[in-house]
């Protein structure tokens, strides 16, 4: 019920999670102050600590959980 559905949304999902990582991560050092000439092109520096830590702490989580998931499956 729903097979091809699930497929779709399982993809969607990753490829926004890939991206969304990818976006985050390719701008290591954003520049925290707003510049004079170009004032809309600054991030805050508590959001973007934030966001790295979260998705840090999501794909730690994942990979203990998958590590765990491999040794109960093989023991």
């Amino acid at each position: 019920m729903g097979g091809c559905c699930g497929h779709v949304k399982l993809k969607a999902t990753l490829w926004w999670n890939v991206t969304g990582t990818m976006w985050t991560l390719n701008i290591w050092r954003p520049r925290f102050e707003p510049l004079l000439h170009e004032p809309s092109d600054w991030c805050d520096k508590t959001v973007y600590v934030f966001a790295v830590f979260q998705l840090s702490s999501t794909y730690a989580a994942t990979f203990v959980f998958m590590f765990l998931l491999l040794l109960l499956t093989c023991f």
